[in-house]
């Protein structure tokens, strides 16, 4: 294991389980979140502005933008089932960043597409 930070993008920061990754982030050296991806907020506001937290991270609403402005190491996904998919199958991959899915409800058909598409990209 090497010193280097993670770059991450949190999706769905602002729920229960979305806060608590963000303050992880913002206590570990060794995580750096470079932004937000939040539906319901321009890429104009920083996180710090829509949630309790010392981060200055930057919030997108697109997600390609964000991972092209960001070229983060991980996405970590904490929204919906439906959004999930496409985040992690259309966009994470796509970008050469790393998934981690924490959302609940994807069938089995969804796991065993994602761990597919997982092994094909070495992600």
């Amino acid at each position: 294991m090497t010193n280097e930070t993670i770059k991450v993008v949190i999706a769905g920061a602002r729920g229960r389980m979305g806060i608590e990754a963000v303050k992880l982030a913002d206590e570990t050296g060794h995580f750096e979140l470079v932004a937000a991806l939040d539906h319901t907020h321009e890429g104009k506001k920083k996180i710090s502005d829509v949630i309790h937290t010392t981060s200055n991270a930057p919030i997108y609403t697109d997600i390609d933008v964000c991972l092209s402005e960001t070229a983060p190491d991980v996405l970590i996904d904490l929204t919906t089932p439906e959004i999930g998919k496409v985040h992690t199958k259309k966009k994470a991959l796509e970008h050469g960043v790393r998934p981690v899915v924490g959302t609940t409800g994807f069938s089995e058909d969804d796991l065993k597409e994602l761990q597919q598409l997982t092994e094909e990209k070495k992600a």
